[in-house]
């Protein structure tokens, strides 16, 4: 939930289907409204801006805010690790997920550093899945 009143989209979706040339403008409106966001998990519906009818668009948005962050702070790791570890403590950004059995998501406030961890975490989980599948296998 917000802990302040959310600032109106600049958009008006009434009566008009959502384009490829409205994500950059859902992106800056979750940007908008990611520092305001409490540290729970809310229904990503609630953060929906007037006139739109569908959470996809938004979850797209939100969810392409997220990945190029993980991509950048990647990139410079590669050179430069204290720098990408500053910015994954200082940056906030919208983690949205799928509520299980539900065709609902949520989505919640997460410091990029969190993200990274989790990503890394389940990467390692999977490769170790994937290895005892082999030895098993040869086995």
């Amino acid at each position: 939930m917000c802990t302040q009143k959310l600032r109106k989209c600049d958009i008006n979706f009434k009566g008009q289907k959502v384009t490829t040339d409205d994500i950059p403008k859902l992106s800056c409106y979750s940007g908008t409204i990611v520092p305001h966001m409490s540290d729970s998990p809310a229904l990503l519906s609630h953060f929906r801006p007037e006139g739109l009818s569908v959470d996809n668009p938004l979850r797209i948005s939100m969810e392409s805010i997220t990945e190029y962050m993980l991509a950048y702070v990647r990139e410079i790791a590669k050179t430069d690790i204290d720098k990408a570890r500053n910015i994954s403590e200082l940056v906030y950004l919208p983690y949205v997920r799928k509520i299980e059995g539900k065709s609902s998501y949520i989505v919640e406030k997460r410091l990029l550093a969190d993200i990274v961890r989790e990503k890394a975490t389940k990467l390692g989980i999977d490769a170790r899945k994937g290895i005892k599948g082999i030895v098993e296998e040869v086995h």
